[in-house]
Parts: structure tokens; C-alpha cells; sequence
């Protein structure tokens, strides 16, 4: 007997399980064992999740670390965890997808394309520690909400989408941006066919979803981060608010008009054939009435209003940042993740309406977009930069000008054939499916291409790790040192801990005055070595080096009673920074003696006036050096040879100055010139401690007159 037959019906439930299973399954295989590689969102993310209070965290996205905080059950393979929680998020927003696809095709169809969906190039967010896949998921759980008649209940429809758009603000902050397309939605789905009837629902919406948003953003942000949650944008973002450069209208509309133009490219070279219906449904092109026409058009308008809202604000946020950011960035990951919703205005369509102006109307959409296509494909897409994370679903067409042109040649031809077909729609909308089929494959196995090149440690990640794993003592009192921030901050995500920070050395800086002395250890890398007699002990390693320190005697202005000081002269008392020297010299007088070969570290929190970048001489037993101080807060270094024993260190003041000299009657009447915080001692003469036996390790040269650093 044979087996029965699987029901038509029972089609889609196969392919989405097999179909969920397979991605799911894929995605483990392609980022396990990755390296990070996004610095510093994957550092931020996971430092405020994983390494301190949620409530101390500076970004706003609660719900997200909150979630994410479970990684620390694994250990040290919190990466890999947060990974497979990232690939269970995304593939869990795949009935969602097909219940948003579903009203508008058949089951099976629906099905095949929830797949791809998630099997596109939006899943290589799953490989990082960052909120993108979480951020899908809830934005799919609001597409399913939203699209449906809410004439009957505004108020819970309101409700509803309020409250998951609050939960989305509280994974990243770009859902405030989703919250407008939304609004603009209700809006212009109101505004047709019958406003009369419909504005005062649309009203109760937006009312609804305004309140529903802030108690769920407020109330939910409160209970998971304290008081901090209180303020919309967060710390982070609050201050590049502030900083953002501010630039002249010429400037702007130049960066507004080149990033706006490259993300019309990069839409029509991707998804020209379904704009297309999108834009016909949106302008009442499309043929048939009544309610099948309405929701038709309703899913055109939402997504076009995602969409559109949120590639502009992506493109004024690119154009403002001014000299910080390259305008020719293509960030399509601030709204990659609605991209799908332009499959329901080619699932809906049913065909052009039979006026006149419906035919050249769909002939003047469909000749334009083929022409953006053609341009995108053939040029127009040279001139910007479709990073892997910022734009995975373009990475397919770096280096591949000839593919590019081929797909932008077939996207460009399926354009027209809207227009060409009609009356059979069926051989159009079969055809634009296909071709975003191809072009999420195309754009897929490229993602996974580029992603190899995470599968290599370099020195960065290796030094990280090796602090972390073999002198896990020292990572808390350690620092690290290079050329290259981005490698530094790798470095400190391997390590694993706040308690370090990385530290810039510019080509031409003195290493010695970047290095925080008071620390117990320093990993230097890009070839940076410390002078002879300034470390006891050193691991060398291809690409980087561990040291270990000498410990000097440490003075903390900051105190009211500073250790190992007797006496204070030419200093004011103790403020928040530490003191101001007073008058032409400051004498510091220890509780002991200081001689031979000294390093003097001083540590200033401002200079007043005329003393920035002026020579101040440092004076101990007959040496003497000299270092300038920037107006900033700054570390200066100097070497005093030959030091006769003595108690007493001398600061003289080149130009020792007070605000009342310098015009303004009711300033400070004292003579300023550093605001020192703190200053650090070193004997360099002493013979080095023996090191462990460990096959990396060295002893310390003895300092040699040659070698030693010249005094600033």
C-alpha cells in the first residue's frame, strides 16, 4: 500500500521547518569559531552587557544587553554563544515573515520566500556581538501587527504597535526613525480612499501608539537600567549629538545630493523590479477596488514608508557627520532589515489599471528605474564604498563589474516588463521574484566569502588573548599600546575587561610619555619597544611584546594628604584635579631620599595661559630637564641623571600668571601655571629581578647612557 499523499496545505509547514533548520544550521557553521572583526559596536555591546551594571551601560539599548547578559554563562566562549542566540533570533522571525507574506500569495510560495528571506545577506549580523538579529525579529513582529485593517479598534491596534516599537527603541535606538516611517503610514493610509472616514481612526492610532511607546520605552527602560534609561538618546548618543559637526548649506546639500544618490542606486541595482509595483500600487495605478485593492495598497504604502523614512534619515546622518564619516558609505544596515516588505506590492498586484494615464505612468516608472539600474550597474556604484558591514547585500559586486552589469542588464528588463505585460502579470511578478531570489544568493555566498578572512588571529587578537589566558593577574593594572585604534581596541575586546585601555601612539610621540606608568604592565605592539631599565621583565611574541613594569613611588595630588609627602611649597590646596602651582617655583618635599638615575612622570589636568607649551624645568639634586605641558590634560616624562641625594623636587614656572593680571578684576588673584594631578618617581640604576623561567621571557638590559631617552 502506499504512503498517502502530503496534503498541498501541509507544503509550507515542511518548508518552513526544513527551511529554518537548514539556515539555522548553516549560520552555526559559518561564524563558529570566527574572530571579531566590528570595533568598536561588537566591544560596546559586549562590554556593557556582559562586564558591569546594565544600568551603568552608556547606550540605550536595554532590553538587548539584558537578553545577551545570559552569554556569560559560557565563559570565555560568550562569542560563540552570542552567536547562536543571533541565529536563533533571526530564524525565529521566519513565521513571522510568512504570516506577513501569506494574506498576499499562496502558502507554498509564502513559504519559499520567508526562507530567503532570512537566508539573505542580512543573516552575517548573526555573526556579530551586535543587536541586529534581535532588532529583525521585533521589526517582523510589528510588520504582522500593522498590516491589517484597524478601522474596528484603533486603540489596540495603536496599542500594540506602540508597545513593540518601544520594545525595538530599547534594542536599538534607530527604531525612534521606524516609529516615523509608522507614522507616516497611518497618515498617508489614511489619506485614501475616504479621509472622512478614516482620519479619526488614524488619529486614535497615533495617539494610541504615542502612548503605548513611551510607557513601554520609559517603563520597561526603567525596570531594566534605573534612572540612566530615563533620557531617550543615552550617553553614547546624546554626546555625538552634540558633537556632530555642524557644516555650511553648500557642504551639506553636496553630501546630502552624493549619499542620497548612492542609495538610490544601490536600491534600483538590488530591487528595480519590485519597486516598480510598489510605486504603481502606491500611486493608485493598480487595477481592481473594494478591500483585496485596499490592503494591496495599504502594504504598498508601509513599505515605502519604511523604507523611504529610513534611508532618509540614514542618508542626512551620513552627510552631517562632516570630515568624521566617508559620504561614500552606503549604511544599508539602518534598514536592511525592511527590505522584504517590498515583496508584497509585486505579491499583491493584480494588474494595471485600464486609464490612459495608468499606462504611461507605468511606462515613465519602469523606463527610469531601468535607467537607474543600468547606470547603477554600469558605474554609478564605482565612486562609493559598500563595506561587508554596513552594506552586506552589495558586497557581491566589489570587483565583479562584468557580473554587475549583467544582473543590473536583467534587473533593467524585468523593470519594463511590468509595463510590457500588463495584462499577464503572472510572467513579470514570477521574474522580479527571481530576481531577488538571485541577487540575495548572489549577495549570500559573497557575505560568506568575506567572512573567512575572520577565521585568522591576528597579532591583535593573539595579544588580547594571551594577557587574558597567561597573566590573567595583570589584565586588571595593564595597558595597550600601538599604531593602529582599531587593532587596539580588538585587542582589548580579546582581553575581555574595562580595566584596560587602549592607547594611540602617533608616529613622532614620545612612547615613554604615553605609557601610564602607574600601571603594572604595558603590551606594546606594531614594533613599539620601552627604553632599557623601565621594565623588570618582557615576553616577546611575533607582533607584540607583554612588559612588566618597574614600580616607582607614586604622589597623588588628589589627596589632601599626599603619601610620602612632608611638605607642600609654591602649591594652592587640594581642589577635585589635584593643585595649582602658585607662584614662579613648587617644591615638593618627600619623607625620603632620591638619588642616581630618576624618572619623573608628571600628570597635569590643565596649564593656565601663557605657560602652555612653554618650557617648565624640573629640578631634583643638582639635574635638571625640561618638558612642555599642552593645555589639555597630558603626561610628560623625563630622565634626571646623577641625582645627588636630596628630599626636594623643583617645578619652576616659566610665566606664572593670574586671571586678574589678565584683565578681569574679580578673577582668581593666584599666580598659576600647572594643574597638577599626579606625579610618579622612578629609580632606573637598580639591578632588575630575575624573571620566571618561561621560554618567552627576558631580563631587563641595564640601562646604558647611550640608549636612554633624550630629556624633553
Amino acid at each position: 500500500m502506499s504512503a498517502p499523499a502530503l496534503q498541498p496545505r501541509a507544503w509550507q509547514r515542511w518548508i518552513l521547518g526544513a527551511g529554518g533548520l537548514a539556515v539555522f544550521a548553516a549560520l552555526l557553521l559559518r561564524d563558529h569559531g570566527l574572530y571579531a572583526s566590528v570595533f568598536g559596536d561588537e566591544w560596546s555591546y559586549s562590554a556593557y552587557s556582559r562586564l558591569g551594571p546594565i544600568a551603568e551601560a552608556k547606550l540605550p539599548s536595554y532590553l538587548y544587553l539584558w537578553i545577551f547578559r545570559a552569554t556569560n554563562l559560557c565563559g570565555s566562549g560568550f562569542l560563540d554563544c552570542a552567536r547562536v542566540l543571533n541565529a536563533a533570533l533571526l530564524v525565529a522571525a521566519l513565521p513571522l515573515i510568512y504570516a506577513v507574506l501569506r494574506p498576499y500569495t499562496r502558502p507554498a510560495l509564502a513559504a519559499v520566500l520567508a526562507v530567503v528571506c532570512v537566508a539573505a545577506p542580512v543573516n552575517s549580523y548573526t555573526a556579530y556581538f551586535m543587536p541586529e538579529s534581535l532588532y529583525y525579529l521585533l521589526f517582523w513582529a510589528l510588520a504582522l501587527a500593522v498590516l491589517r485593517p484597524y478601522a474596528q479598534r484603533p486603540w489596540r491596534y495603536g496599542a500594540v504597535a506602540g508597545a513593540i516599537l518601544g520594545a525595538m527603541c530599547l534594542v536599538k535606538l534607530h527604531a525612534l526613525f521606524m516609529a516615523i516611517g509608522f507614522a507616516a503610514f497611518v497618515v498617508a493610509d489614511a489619506a485614501w480612499p475616504d479621509p472622512r472616514r478614516r482620519l479619526l481612526p488614524a488619529l486614535a492610532v497615533l495617539l494610541a501608539t504615542a502612548a503605548a511607546f513611551v510607557a513601554v520605552r520609559f517603563g520597561l527602560g526603567y525596570a531594566l537600567g534605573g534612572p540612566g534609561s530615563l533620557s531617550l538618546l543615552g550617553e553614547f548618543y546624546q554626546v555625538q549629538a552634540n558633537n556632530n559637526a555642524s557644516l555650511g548649506w553648500d557642504a551639506m546639500a553636496a553630501n546630502l545630493l552624493r549619499s542620497g544618490w548612492g542609495h538610490v542606486l544601490a536600491l534600483s541595482l538590488l530591487f528595480g523590479p519590485l519597486l516598480v509595483p510598489a510605486l504603481l500600487q502606491f500611486f493608485g495605478a493598480a487595477r481592481g477596488d473594494g478591500e483585496p485593492a485596499q490592503r494591496a495598497r495599504s502594504a504598498a504604502v508601509f513599505a515605502l514608508a519604511a523604507v523611504g523614512t529610513l534611508v532618509a534619515i540614514t542618508v542626512y546622518f551620513t552627510a552631517s557627520m562632516g570630515s568624521s564619516e566617508n559620504v561614500g558609505r552606503l549604511h544599508l544596515r539602518y534598514y536592511d532589515f525592511c527590505l522584504p516588505l517590498l515583496l508584497l506590492p509585486a505579491l499583491a498586484w493584480r494588474g494595471l489599471g485600464p486609464a490612459r494615464w495608468q499606462r504611461w505612468l507605468a511606462w515613465a516608472l519602469a523606463i527610469a528605474l531601468a535607467a537607474l539600474t543600468l547606470y547603477a550597474g554600469a558605474r554609478g556604484l564605482r565612486g562609493y564604498s559598500p563595506f561587508p558591514v554596513d552594506a552586506p547585500e552589495l558586497t557581491w559586486i566589489l570587483g565583479r563589474n562584468r557580473l554587475t552589469a549583467l544582473v543590473a542588464l536583467l534587473g533593467a528588463a524585468l523593470c519594463l516588463a511590468w509595463a510590457w505585460r500588463r495584462e499577464d502579470f503572472r510572467l513579470p511578478r514570477l521574474a522580479a521574484l527571481g530576481h531577488y531570489a538571485l541577487v540575495a544568493a548572489l549577495g549570500a555566498g559573497a557575505v560568506a566569502a568575506s567572512m573567512r578572512g575572520q577565521a585568522h588571529a591576528d597579532a591583535y587578537v593573539r595579544g588580547g588573548q594571551t594577557l587574558r589566558e597567561r597573566h590573567p593577574e595583570l589584565v586588571a593594572d595593564s595597558q595597550l599600546l600601538g599604531r593602529d585604534i582599531f587593532g587596539l581596541v580588538k585587542a582589548r575586546f580579546y582581553v575581555d575587561s574595562t580595566a584596560i585601555e587602549p592607547v594611540v601612539v602617533e608616529p613622532g610621540r614620545d612612547l615613554v610619555d604615553a605609557v601610564d606608568w602607574s600601571r603594572a604592565s604595558a603590551v606594546l605592539f606594531n614594533g613599539l619597544s620601552l627604553p632599557a631599565g623601565s621594565y623588570s621583565r618582557r615576553e616577546d611574541y611575533p607582533g607584540f611584546s607583554i612588559y612588566w613594569l618597574e614600580q616607582g613611588d607614586a604622589v597623588d595630588l588628589r589627596h589632601a594628604q599626599p603619601a610620602m609627602v612632608r611638605s607642600l611649597r609654591g602649591l594652592s590646596p587640594q581642589e577635585p584635579f589635584g593643585r595649582w602651582t602658585d607662584g614662579a617655583e613648587a617644591v615638593i618635599e618627600f619623607d625620603r631620599e632620591f638619588s642616581g638615575t630618576l624618572r619623573v612622570v608628571i600628570d597635569t589636568a590643565s596649564v593656565f595661559g601663557p605657560n602652555v607649551g612653554q618650557p617648565v624645568t624640573i629640578r631634583m639634586g643638582g639635574a635638571q630637564a625640561s618638558a612642555r605641558f599642552d593645555g589639555e590634560s597630558s603626561r610628560r616624562a623625563v630622565l634626571l641623571r646623577d641625582v645627588a641625594p636630596t628630599r626636594e623636587l623643583h617645578l619652576l614656572i616659566p610665566r606664572p600668571t593670574s586671571p586678574r593680571e589678565l584683565g578681569d578684576p574679580k578673577g582668581d588673584p593666584r599666580r598659576l601655571g600647572l594643574a597638577l594631578t599626579q606625579l610618579h618617581l622612578r629609580r632606573l640604576d637598580a639591578a632588575p629581578a630575575p624573571p620566571a623561567d618561561c621560554p618567552h621571557c627576558s631580563l631587563a638590559p641595564q640601562p646604558a647612557p647611550a640608549e636612554a631617552p633624550r630629556p624633553r
